[in-house]
């Protein structure tokens, strides 16, 4: 180890270099893998890493592997090594077999169960050294943000990533939070059929930091390691390579052989192991080994390995659920080890897994050490073997980067770096991993013992391996232009260092010769010289695996005696990629003349009539008379063409008997050459717009010219070639999107843009190249390149994470199934640029063989220089003239071609915006591939804490940062009763009889089979839906929210938002507040959400016989309800549910806060029941319901869940709506934005029509029962006579009201769907992109089945509004009839009041006249020892006194008003007086600025006499008494103020005289106005006002125009 340099010293010597040297190679101690050390073989993919991630596949001889986006392990595979194999066995990790599945795994740096190989352990606690023995089996660290991603030499995968400590935020959702302690590179690659893979984790944060700042690891620190997990297994022959399966413990029973006696269910052990970790698959007989080793460096050359020892995981990080594999428990192992500080050492730490694969029962009883601590490779071993030096002969990479480096300026065609990458990682990825020998049980062996190896190169090994036929030609043709490029790079570079190919001593000598300094290390000359002496190595080796796939062909498909278990399918009659064999062969023939080919004589000695040839079986090449379907009609004749003709050629050049080449052989070829060219003639003139599926067609119509099978010049382009550039030239831009589906009765074309497949931009391209290559010069023009970096960059828009072409965009889903396993996509494009780049080494090379043979003509005829020069001159110029003119002629023509395309293009749509398919970073959204099964750790604190909860539910639903949050598979129960799931997969092979693609699952609770149904139906919500290759989910939720249910449980709610569909949180925010509302987003996904009202008949009204309730009525009849209550029950007389006081509180109060009293049920009190017809049921009710739908997809828009809550959707209607979303989804594959609104419109549309119904019946059931259209159509005698009809009436009233809350809730819902409508409508104007006619058709036609029952729904509000109209005026009209009875009724009683008011009045009369004589007869009837009267009084005195006491009642009843008004008080003004006031008061002065009020004489008025009152004369005779003086002069008695004297502290000081406005000069501004004292007017106060109000007055005083006063209380013309 090296010694920890001064902290003083560059960063880059704390990592294995040294100060002198600091980029100097270090192969000890793993320190290459280093990012300072990797050399130029390392190829980084930072470049790819915005662009949609992808697994890298990498391996050798067959024994290959697969590590998912983040480095890690996802598939193995090795030959097979038994007699009765099935040429290869497979270890793939915890997950289906589906390419949807398999693409997302692929796609996500942390696997979890899916992953088995050495990874950091994501441990469930942190290292504690003085804790818990838990704690202490902690870890100190997790892994952080992946820095990088590349590879060595394009073969072997490296992945480093960011180290954190524990608690710094290692997880995904805190990586922002990130403080980096060091460093981890994970590295993988096999030598010897074992699979290593090494994990080096190193000190140190970022490197443009010094060694003091870099955070370092805990003095006491350990790591915790992780391989196995649950692992599966699979032959290349099993059923399951080529269809999904869903891997189950029952049917795939894997046992952990450390761990053979499983524990009881619902218990644990765990199991230790201090030697290796054995899986074995007892059904196939296949078995994993593994070991980990931590590498203990020593001195210089020493080293060794330590075993490390292994516990089972209990982490469902690491192992899934244990429903998963149920009985048989695979499960990861961890080991713990400790990390100690060693002085004067760097902090670097490594640890290599080894691990293998084995068949047969025979290795599974012998547990040798197949890998002993002594044979484990060094860091020197694995640095020589892989290739990180540039002077290897496995140095691809830096070869490749040499190319791309010594290209030339003036070649007419310049690779591009991502270009480059392409060539290399595709060169690596068929011979490394597609390449996989074949055993065949009678293989023949060479001169000396060595066997003849064959090769069949296996399309996505990992991804439904098969061997393609078709792929295989177009790889082969691939690597024979790479041998060429190769060849053609040697002899052009290879002229003058030709001693220097071939041998490492060689080199050695080229280096010495240019010196031996450090800088000549990276001298253009030493890359050179290693770039041959690899491309040297690289042609040997592409020579040998051609010669070993042709061998494959040969033996497996034409010779009979030789047989091989991996054979092409032939699960499908008639497949036509068997006629790609024939046309391989001769290609490979034709390719190398010369090499001797060993097969040639056995092939020579077949008959063309034998029966065992594989390929002649009715099974695989499809026969003269078969019937193709419409994909393939059009390509057939180019196959048999090629086919029918390369037996031919081969036949010519002596490789198959005469018996192959029958007397009309040549006559078919020629018949059926006249056919293909026919074939593309008519497709030209068709003019029918360019697909996808042309592509192929011109890419056979270009090899034809390699494979030179027609008869025409050499050098020149084919007929068959030349119509296919006509017609590529000739396309347009995709301007109208077609249909993804038809219904039986209809045709028509289903694909989608040719503008999503990578090889139609690429056919461009090549027609440049062809171009080019046939015009006379021979090069390309500059107009011509600039288009050929227009496609190119087109083309780049293609690229995955690995520079590797994806190849379409398809959404279809059997398009982009056979899409994206279309292997041979890069194999194609790669081809056309290498042979573009080539020409210009041929081009090269002719030009020095041009100059070698000028120099010497000219060195033989010294005297005719001159002349020869003169010549040369001449026919210089001349052909300088004819390029010019050539290139104007040509300028002109594209000029004349754009404006003729120009001028077409008036009137037409707009091309797609086909960029918009773009396959995004990760194909499948993230809540498809999260789920409780693979991501349990997303579903609990910390993690969970970000979601999202809208206000109105925070008080309902469990908040996210509650410590206690925590879902498992068990929660999944409480909801399975009331939910049911209908699922659109899309795993399907091909279409059913309908045309359709997609399968149609449904899941629901089934009380008969509750344990099997509700086990289905929880993995369904439990797994991913990645895993169960669900494309649309709909999930139906049965609970309304009906009154006589509370609104959803909190259960129910936290299932939803946290786990079943994250997106729905504000469309239940609307459903628990039962709000009518429509919104819709987009962000990161597209969310449209409603919420419906509806009222329904129901049966939840009171019984009649409740003694409850009639106790409940009787006390409101005795004790009416008083406020806002009675108000309510005044308005309707209906009855609305109240809290008794005797009732039980609610469990949760909470949840009913949100319940308004209009939404409770509707249903009568007793009384009314009396006038209901007796045949109704007496707790008829009418109850409000709610519904829900949210919506949401990607922003594509191709993957969707759809969540649904209501009780008025049945389980059979939603089986129907999910099949007809599946033929709407497929319709519109290819804009699938306008499908999901046209899906969600669906939906709603359905609800609509069940909403109708729902009103309809309510509204009949109203107007029925109650006859409320007659209820106000009584006569005023019927009202009259018949004492029910208050009753009616008054039920007429209750049923008028619950209509209006009928039409409230209807308007509501309304008007959300009107809304809707408006905003889904323009987004499906949007597009984007334009819809052909047919689809067009067909997206109306959706339009108009949701307008039909938007309409049906409307002209239901409609009717109920007229009724509600009608009948208010008929009450309005009723109430008038009763008002003017009421009113006629009113003035008899009036008359009546008034004939006896005249009779009081008479007898007040009567009484006032008997008064007197009354009170006078009291008086003298009084006894005289009373002596009240004299005894002397006689009747004298009687009548006297009743004369006198009469005059004088009789007086005071004829003045009573005046005698009253002289005792009021206070006393009255005069009348005149009170109208005067009112008039000054409306008199407005008109001033100036500087003018005051007081200055204006206020109008004359004219005081009339007051009448008398004693009041006023007391006044009066106060104030003269005091002698008050007067403060208004004038005349009359109210010339003087009366008024008490106020208090001292109230009294206002005397007034000063006015001082005068002082003089200021332009400093100091003063305002006159503002420092003038106001002025204290007093006014006049009448004599009528009382003295005890008198001394509330107060003066007023004006200021300006400003009054202010200190008293609030005043009378009409007096300011207080």
């Amino acid at each position: 180890m090296h010694e920890a340099a001064p902290s003083s010293q560059n960063p880059i010597s704390q990592k294995g270099g040294s100060a002198e040297h600091p980029n100097k190679m270090d192969t000890k101690d793993f320190n290459w893998l280093s990012d300072v050390f990797r050399g130029s073989t390392y190829n980084s993919y930072s470049l790819f890493s915005h662009l949609p991630t992808s697994a890298f596949d990498w391996g050798d001889g067959g024994y290959a592997g697969s590590s998912n986006c983040g480095g890690e392990l996802l598939y193995l595979s090795a030959p097979s090594s038994t007699d009765e194999s099935d040429g290869l066995v497979m270890a793939r990790g915890n997950f289906s077999t589906s390419l949807y599945a398999s693409l997302s795994r692929a796609q996500i740096e942390f696997g979890g169960p899916a992953t088995f190989g050495l990874e950091v352990s994501r441990a469930d606690h942190e290292y504690i050294p003085n804790g818990t023995e838990e704690e202490k089996k902690g870890s100190s660290f997790q892994l952080g943000s992946m820095i990088e991603r590349g590879s060595f030499n394009h073969r072997w995968p490296i992945t480093e990533y960011y180290l954190n400590l524990y608690n710094d935020g290692g997880s995904d959702k805190h990586r922002g939070k990130e403080t980096h302690v060091g460093t981890c590179q994970m590295f993988s690659y096999t030598e010897g059929g074992i699979f290593y893979q090494v994990l080096r984790i190193e000190e140190g944060g970022d490197i443009d930091k010094d060694k003091d700042s870099w955070r370092r690891f805990p003095n006491e620190s350990q790591i915790v390691l992780t391989i196995g997990g649950p692992v599966w297994f699979h032959t290349f022959q099993a059923k399951d390579r080529l269809h999904d399966h869903l891997l189950k413990a029952n049917t795939d029973k894997v046992f952990d052989m450390n761990d053979y006696d499983p524990p009881l269910a619902g218990t644990t052990r765990q199991v230790k192991t201090d030697g290796m970790i054995r899986f074995w698959d007892q059904t196939r007989k296949i078995g994993l080994e593994a070991n980990v080793y931590q590498y203990q460096p020593g001195k210089v050359g020493k080293y060794r390995y330590k075993r490390l020892p292994m516990t089972q995981s209990a982490a469902s990080a690491d192992n899934g659920p244990d429903e998963v594999q149920g009985e048989f428990r695979v499960r990861a192992y961890n080991a713990v080890v400790p990390l100690p500080r060693v002085p004067n050492q760097d902090h670097v730490h490594v640890f290599v897994a080894a691990i293998r694969l084995f068949e047969g029962e025979g290795e599974l009883k012998v547990r040798h050490d197949w890998n002993p601590l002594e044979k484990l490779p060094s860091s020197e071993d694995m640095h020589r073997h892989i290739g990180v030096d540039s002077s290897s002969e496995n140095a691809t990479g830096a070869m490749w980067d040499t190319i791309f480096a010594e290209q030339q300026d003036e070649w007419d065609y310049v690779l591009d770096f991502s270009e480059v990458n392409l060539v290399g990682r595709t060169l690596e990825k068929i011979l490394q991993v597609a390449a996989i020998p074949a055993p065949f049980r009678n293989e023949q062996f060479q001169v000396g013992g060595a066997r003849l190896g064959t090769t069949a190169l296996v399309s996505n090994l990992f991804i439904r391996p098969t061997i393609d036929l078709k792929s295989t030609f177009w790889k082969v043709r691939f690597l024979y232009t790479t041998y060429r490029y190769l060849s053609h790079l040697c002899q052009h570079y290879g002229t003058s260092q030709s001693d220097h190919r071939g041998s490492r001593s060689s080199t050695s000598e080229a280096q010495r010769s240019l010196g031996n300094s450090s800088e000549s290390i990276h001298h253009p000359g030493i890359d050179i010289v290693d770039m041959l002496r690899v491309a040297q190595f690289q042609l040997n080796r592409i020579q040998g695996a051609i010669d070993k796939i042709v061998r494959y062909l040969v033996w497996a498909l034409l010779d009979p005696k030789r047989n091989t278990k991996m054979m092409p399918d032939n699960h499908l009659a008639g497949d036509p990629n068997y006629f790609y064999v024939m046309t391989t062969i001769w290609f490979a023939v034709k390719a190398f003349p010369g090499w001797g080919w060993d097969w040639k004589d056995s092939l020579f000695s077949l008959n063309n009539y034998d029966p065992r040839i594989h390929l002649l079986d009715k099974t695989r090449l499809p026969p003269q008379n078969w019937v193709f379907g419409k994909s393939d009609k059009e390509i057939i004749p180019l196959l048999r063409w090629h086919h029918y003709a390369s037996i031919l050629k081969l036949c010519e050049e002596g490789f198959l008997s005469t018996s192959w080449r029958s007397d009309d052989l040549e006559r078919k070829v020629l018949r059926l050459e006249k056919a293909a060219k026919l074939a593309a003639a008519a497709k030209l003139s068709s003019g029918r717009p360019y697909t996808a599926d042309d592509e192929m067609i011109d890419r056979l119509s270009f090899v034809s010219n390699e494979l030179v099978l027609e008869r025409s010049k050499s050098g020149r382009i084919s007929p068959v070639t030349k119509l296919a550039i006509s017609r590529i030239k000739q396309r347009n831009f995709t301007r109208g999107l077609n249909p993804g589906w038809f219904p039986s009765h209809e045709e028509g074309s289903t694909s989608g843009p040719w503008e999503i497949h990578a090889l139609c931009h690429h056919s461009r391209l090549a027609v440049f190249f062809l171009d080019a290559k046939d015009s006379e010069e021979g090069m390309v023009s500059e107009h011509t390149k600039e288009d050929i970096e227009c496609y190119k960059q087109k083309i780049r828009g293609f690229f995955n994470g690995e520079g590797t072409l994806i190849p379409c965009w398809e959404r279809a889903h059997i398009k982009a199934r056979k899409g994206w396993l279309c292997s041979e996509a890069s194999a194609v494009f790669a081809t056309t640029i290498l042979a573009a780049n080539g020409s210009n080494i041929e081009n090269l090379m002719a030009e020095s063989t041009d100059s070698s043979m000028q120099k010497i003509a000219l060195n033989h005829s010294e005297k005719n220089k001159a002349k020869e020069t003169d010549t040369q001159h001449y026919f210089e110029e001349q052909k300088k003239v004819l390029m010019q003119t050539t290139y104007m002629g040509s300028l002109m023509k594209d000029q004349l071609d754009v404006f003729a395309k120009s001028t077409g293009e008036l009137g037409r749509a707009p091309p797609i915006p086909w960029k918009s398919f773009s396959a995004p970073r990760r194909y499948h959204p993230e809540s498809f591939t999260n789920s409780l099964e693979d991501t349990p750790d997303l579903y609990k604190a910390p993690l969970i804490e970000d979601t999202f909860i809208p206000i109105s539910l925070q008080r309902i639903v469990t908040l996210p940062k509650e410590p206690s949050l925590k879902f498992t598979e068990n929660d999944l129960n409480v909801i399975l009763k009331d939910i049911c799931v209908s699922d659109i997969r899309a795993d399907q092979d091909a279409e059913d009889e309908h045309g359709l693609a997609w399968n149609v699952r449904h899941l629901e609770h089934v009380k008969a089979d509750e344990r099997a149904k509700d086990s289905l139906l929880r993995w369904a919500l439990y797994d991913s839906l990645v895993d169960q290759e669900v494309q649309h989910r709909f999930v139906t939720v049965r609970w309304g929210g009906a009154t006589g249910r509370e609104t959803l449980p909190k259960e129910y709610l936290d299932l939803l938002i946290y786990v079943i569909h994250t997106e729905i949180a504000a469309c239940l925010s609307n459903h628990v507040l039962r709000f009518a509302r429509f919104s819709y987003q987009k962000n990161d996904s597209w969310v449209a959400n409603i919420t419906l009202r509806c009222w329904r008949v129901g049966s939840k009204g009171p019984d009649p016989n409740d003694n409850k309730t009639s106790k409940l009525q009787r006390s409101r009849a005795l004790n009416p309800p008083a406020g806002k209550e009675a108000v309510a029950q005044r308005r309707g007389s209906f009855f609305i549910k109240q809290k008794l006081a005797d009732d039980p509180p609610p469990v949760e109060s909470d949840e009913h806060e949100t319940e308004f009293k209009d939404d409770e049920p509707i249903y009568l009190l007793k009384n009314l029941r009396e006038v209901w017809k007796a045949t109704q049921k007496p707790q008829l009710s009418f109850e409000l319901e709610i519904s829900s739908i949210a919506l949401s997809t990607n922003p594509f828009g191709d993957f969707s869940k759809c969540t649904i809550i209501s009780e008025l959707i049945e389980k059979e209607e939603m089986k129907l709506i999910v099949n007809d979303a599946r033929k709407l989804w497929q319709q519109f594959v290819h804009q699938p934005q306008t499908g999901r609104c046209l899906v969600f419109l669906l939906v709603l549309g359905k609800m609509v029509q069940k909403i109708t119904e729902t009103y309809n019946v309510s509204i009949n059931k109203l107007t029925s029962i109650l006859e409320l259209d007659t209820s106000f159509k009584r006569t005023e005698e019927e009202w009259s006579s018949n004492r029910n009809l208050a009753l009616e009436f008054e039920l007429g009233l209750w049923s008028l009201e619950a209509l209006y809350k009928l039409q409230n809730s209807l308007k509501a819902s309304v008007d959300s769907l009107l809304d809707a409508k408006e905003k889904l409508g323009a987004q499906i104007k949007e597009g984007p992109g334009t819809r052909s006619l047919t689809l067009e058709r067909m997206c109306q036609e959706r339009l108009g089945e949701f307008e039909s029952s938007l309409v049906q729904l409307t002209a239901v509000n409609a009717r109920l509004e007229r009724r509600i109209e009608l009948n208010t005026r008929y009450k309005e009209s009723f109430s008038a009839v009763l008002t003017m009875r009421d009113s006629r009724a009113s003035l008899r009683q009036n008359n009546i009041s008034l004939s006896q008011n005249e009779t009081i009045q008479r007898l007040t009369y009567l009484t006032i006249a008997y008064l007197p004589i009354a009170l006078m007869a009291s008086i003298f009837s009084i006894p005289p020892e009373q002596r009240v009267i004299f005894p002397v009084m006689g009747i004298e005195w009687f009548v006297g006194a009743i004369f006198l006491l009469s005059l004088a009642t009789y007086l005071m009843a004829f003045f009573i008003h005046d005698i009253m008004r002289f005792f009021t008080y206070p006393p009255p003004l005069p009348r005149e007086r009170l109208l005067d006031s009112e008039r000054k008061k409306a008199h407005k002065i008109k001033t100036t600025f500087f003018q005051d009020k007081d200055d204006i004489p206020p109008p004359p008025i004219t005081e009339p006499k007051a009448p008398p009152n004693i009041w006023r004369y007391i006044s009066e005779f106060r104030q003269s008494w005091r002698k008050i003086p007067e403060d208004t002069p004038g005349e009359g008695e109210e010339k003087e103020l009366l008024a008490e004297p106020a208090p001292a502290s109230q009294q206002a000081a005397p007034r000063a005289p006015r001082p005068p406005i002082p003089a200021h000069d332009s400093a100091t501004q003063v305002n006159p106005i503002a420092d003038k004292e106001p002025d204290i007017h007093e006014i006049d106060v009448p004599p009528e006002i009382p003295p005890g109000f008198l001394g509330k007055v107060r003066r007023i005083r004006f200021a300006g125009s400003r009054r202010s006063t200190s008293n609030t209380n005043g009378i009409d013309g007096v300011a207080p």
